[in-house]
């Protein structure tokens, strides 16, 4: 697949791999996708965390904090 790419564009790529950051553009492309989809991911997670709130399905910060501790085994705060 060939994708057309503005000069600006082209030449950042260029730049990043002539520094070493990526080994071409096909690594450069996948990267760039890598971090689209993580993004979209904690989106989701946050609109997930924002609808929950609007719903009511939330714990005040001391019963949160205290379910953490418990199940990772931290010790309470002194």
């Amino acid at each position: 697949m060939t994708l057309p790419v503005p000069n600006d564009l082209a030449q950042e790529i260029a730049d990043r791999i002539a520094a070493g950051q990526y080994k071409s553009e096909e690594d450069f492309v996948r990267a760039a996708v890598e971090a689209l989809r993580r993004q979209d991911t904690e989106l989701a997670a946050i609109e997930e965390g924002i609808a929950a709130w609007r719903e009511g399905r939330v714990s005040d910060l001391d019963e949160f904090s205290a379910e953490l501790r418990k199940e990772f085994g931290w010790e309470e705060d002194k």
